[in-house]
């Protein structure tokens, strides 16, 4: 009796210092904000191991992130810029705070006019070059007199055309826009379209609940604008927009699969134990696991990755294993800590084996692995603490009125119909196991490709082909990095890379670059377009007077104003000041060089060769998809390693044969689900890979339980099976997602599951335990 009590005071004990832990917890989750991020890119490592390649990396990232590229579509210039005002409106007026970029107004074009001959096209300054003067000047009396004037400053200040030429071709303001009543707009297909620019705050992109509030805002602007004015088509593009799309679809796609599986584990364990009183406990070590392991991660890693947790809920699996098995010894043994002593061993192996599994995750030097392995680590010492420490004071064993004959019954007749089959002409089956699993595996076909990891939907895909035809521009992953010692060294450098573009663009290898040389010349460069502009100004003003009637004073204004100019150099700080040149930001790294963005390529491996001490070469998806490709053949080694370690700890636990079958079953199951996908033709990633892990984890446990109650099989069977069950209905319906991480998770479980229960009744059998 004095013992018994001993035992209830420790145990008490260990519920006080359970409950002060969960305090504890919580009170620091609390006092920090809660953060759960959706950007896949930032939880990967960094890509390269120069830490200059990858501050450019993220450069460009962070500067695409947030723009949303709108296009009001019309018959007319003024009923499309009169839409895209009355957008514009709308969404100032919002909750949000927006970077807007529509119109082009005077300070634009005063930046550029003070140094108006310090800027020429490569084509007018071939033209100058060869002296070919007479093009030139026909050239300015065919704008001067055309029916649309492109003219960009006074014709007194520029007679010749220089500065509107130059800005037509230098290819930033959008390649297929040009400026009309101060509004970039461009012709296609029969209707103009005007362009209108939206920038989010940088994090918003990747904080669904501030990116739904922006996008819920631009959307009901879209509806309003479209009840004003019905004739006119909205279109709207960017990487915010396909977030927040795949976030909305696959958080309604994800609710629906998950309200299923839950309607059907509930059906499930309401036939093996009906009860419901028995169903919220089995579910209550499970959800508190799920809390303390997200507040574990927001505490340790100050954030939780959204993949962390689709993951991570593969603990739910595993720690219903605790559950159902004290559930069901429960139901045989009149006291709580003789049900504990039953069970203990047997649930600290199988916590044991999943630790060793999601362990080896930790070595792979991802961030987002750390954290999958963190969380599910974290969850199940929590869910094995709550089932060896709760459990015992609340459940009472006239409230079990479960018996699991009707489970076993099932359980037997499946054991006995796979096994029956099985053992007959085993060794041939065998053989023949090996021939065909091998054959499979050798068909396998890999793809890490970042870019299949989402796939726009058809409206979203039509909406960015008709944003790249209006604007006619098709950025590509690949851009250059340029480097230098200084401002000019940097523009000089990429002047000599643009030698080589432009070569490439004559040959088909690309289509067009957007470089800031384009609109910012070097010095040097200025300095030579200035006297080749002077020559040719002194040469034919007296020409262009003639045949445009400009009197002598004329001719005075227009020799003192280009004198004006001469020793006056337009400088990046001159244009990035400026904000309606907020475009170029993103092509510029103050102090560090800048970025060349490549269009249309057609040959990614040519562009390595324009390569230098100064320029790099870089192609964001080509180096994600290599590093993931890497981190799959790490996992793969760590996923040998961990399954390793767990045949040696089995082999120490039951000896070397029972060792071995216990360990044999997630193994088959692995190399059939690795065949099945080489038959089939599905190209294995980086997450097929992590979803073995949790095959292996969930075969261990079976097999565990299956051999540690080897005389008690009738309890153990019945608890695998509905637990096999619920984790199939669970993970296995990820399968028939559209997002393709958690359909690569869902499709492997979907097979893996079912296959490690089967292979597990057959090592059992082998074993000689009774079915």
């Amino acid at each position: 009796m004095r013992q018994k009590s001993v035992v209830l005071n420790r145990h008490f004990l260990y519920v006080f210092l359970l409950l002060i832990f969960t305090a504890i917890i919580t009170i620091i989750f609390l006092s920090n904000p809660i953060s759960v991020k959706t950007d896949l890119l930032a939880m990967l490592p960094a890509t390269s191991d120069n830490d200059l390649k990858q501050r450019v990396f993220n450069h460009v990232s962070i500067n695409s992130m947030g723009r949303i590229n709108i296009l009001f579509g019309a018959d007319d210039t003024a009923l499309s810029k009169e839409a895209g005002l009355y957008f514009k409106s709308l969404i100032t007026q919002g909750n949000v705070n927006y970077e807007v970029e529509q119109t082009i107004d005077e300070p634009f074009w005063n930046t550029l006019a003070s140094y108006n001959y310090n800027l020429l096209s490569d084509r007018y300054r071939l033209l100058l070059e060869k002296k070919n003067y007479d093009e030139l000047t026909d050239s300015a009396l065919s704008i001067l007199y055309s029916p649309v004037n492109a003219a960009i400053v006074p014709f007194a200040k520029d007679p010749f055309f220089f500065l509107s030429n130059y800005i037509m071709e230098s290819g930033l303001l959008k390649s297929g826009f040009h400026p009309e009543q101060s509004v970039l707009v461009s012709a296609y297909n029969g209707k103009i379209y005007s362009f209108l620019s939206v920038n989010l705050e940088q994090g918003v992109t990747f904080s669904p609940k501030t990116l739904s509030v922006a996008m819920g805002e631009l959307e009901q602007a879209k509806a309003m604008t479209l009840e004003r004015f019905p004739d006119i088509l909205i279109n709207m593009t960017g990487i915010p927009v396909h977030t927040y799309h795949v976030s909305s679809s696959s958080v309604k796609e994800v609710g629906i699969i998950s309200a299923v599986s839950l309607l059907l584990v509930l059906a499930a364990m309401f036939l093996a134990m009906p009860s419901l009183y028995l169903i919220l406990a089995t579910f209550f070590p499970i959800l508190s696991a799920v809390f303390v392991a997200f507040m574990s991660v927001n505490i340790v890693f100050k954030e939780a990755h959204i993949l962390t947790l689709v993951f991570g809920t593969s603990l739910i699996g595993l720690s219903v294993d605790y559950c159902l098995h004290y559930v069901m010894e429960r139901r045989e043994l009149k006291d709580s800590y003789e049900t504990l002593k039953q069970i203990k061993i047997a649930v600290t192996i199988s916590l044991i084996t999943s630790i060793i599994g999601f362990a080896a995750l930790t070595m792979s030097g991802m961030p987002l692995l750390k954290q999958i392995a963190f969380f599910s680590i974290t969850g199940l010492l929590y869910a094995y603490m709550t089932v060896m420490i709760i459990y015992p004071l609340f459940f009472k064993r006239d409230i079990l009125k479960v018996s699991p004959d009707k489970l076993r019954n099932i359980e037997k007749s499946v054991a006995d119909a796979f096994v029956a089959f099985s053992k007959k002409y085993i060794f041939i089956k065998a053989i023949l196991f090996v021939v065909i699993a091998g054959t499979g595996i050798l068909m396998l076909k890999s793809d890490d490709g970042i870019q299949h990891l989402y796939r726009p939907s058809p409206t979203l895909a039509e909406a960015e082909k008709l944003f790249s035809d209006v604007s006619k521009q098709k950025l590509s992953p690949a851009f250059f990095f340029v480097s230098g010692t200084d401002d000019e060294n940097v523009l000089i450098n990429e002047e000599k890379l643009r030698k080589n573009l432009d070569n490439a663009v004559s040959k088909g290898i690309l289509t067009g670059y957007k470089a800031i040389s384009q609109l910012v010349p070097s010095i040097q460069k200025q300095k030579e377009n200035y006297i080749l502009s002077t020559e040719f100004f002194g040469s034919e003003i007296t020409k262009l007077a003639g045949l445009t009637g400009i009197n002598d004073t004329g001719i005075t204004i227009m020799n003192e104003y280009i004198m004006s100019g001469e020793g006056k150099y337009l400088t990046v700080d001159d244009v990035l000041k400026n904000k309606h040149f907020d475009i170029l930001k993103s092509l510029w790294i103050e102090g560090q060089g800048s970025v060349v963005l490549t269009e249309g390529v057609n040959d990614y491996a040519a562009l390595m060769n324009f390569q230098d001490n100064d320029i790099y070469y870089m192609n964001k998806i080509s180096d994600l998809s290599d590093m993931l490709a890497g981190y799959r053949y790490k996992v793969t080694f760590m996923l040998l390693l961990s399954y390793t370690a767990i045949l040696v700890f089995m082999l120490a636990r039951y000896g070397l044969r029972n060792g071995a079958m216990t360990a044999v079953s997630p193994g088959l199951a692995i190399l059939t689900v690795l065949a099945v996908f080489g038959f089939t033709g599905v190209s294995i990633s980086f997450f097929h890979v992590i979803a073995l892990f949790l095959i292996l984890c969930f075969g261990i446990d079976y097999s565990v339980f299956h051999t540690e109650n080897a005389n008690r099989l009738k309890y153990s069977a019945a608890a695998v099976m509905l637990s096999c069950t619920t984790t199939f209905l669970s993970f296995g319906m990820l399968a028939f997602t559209s997002f393709e991480v958690t359909k690569s998770l869902g499709l492997t479980l979907f097979l893996g599951i079912p296959l490690v229960y089967m292979f597990s009744l057959l090592s059992k059998a082998i074993m000689g335990m009774k079915l």
